[in-house]
């Protein structure tokens, strides 16, 4: 599961870009039962699954939630020095960056 492909990407990533939440859950199903998961891992340019998920279009809700419960760190920084949490500010939806922080704050 944390195979990187030709972008540098792990399926896990793959699943959050997509905004496919039936493979993310079934991904931290898996892993959570062999304990290997590893959301934290980043691609060439330095995102994680987070910096992915906030960065959708959509916004994946359900699947930011599950990042976030499932240990994402969210102070890494991708290779411009910005977190997930920087790019979410950067687009002004202070109310939705206020709920990401509780949820964080919780885990």
């Amino acid at each position: 599961m944390n195979t990187l492909d030709k972008q540098g990407r792990t399926a896990l990533l793959d699943a959050v870009i997509q905004t496919d939440l039936k493979s993310l859950k079934r991904f931290f199903v898996k892993q959570a039962i062999k304990r290997e998961a590893e959301v934290n891992l980043q691609d060439k340019n330095g995102r994680t699954a987070l910096h992915e998920a906030l960065d959708a279009y959509s916004r994946e809700v359900d699947c930011i939630r599950i990042l976030i419960n499932a240990g994402t760190d969210v102070n890494i920084q991708d290779k411009n020095g910005q977190t997930a949490l920087d790019i979410e500010a950067g687009k002004g939806t202070v109310r939705f960056l206020m709920e990401v922080e509780k949820w964080a704050e919780k885990r």
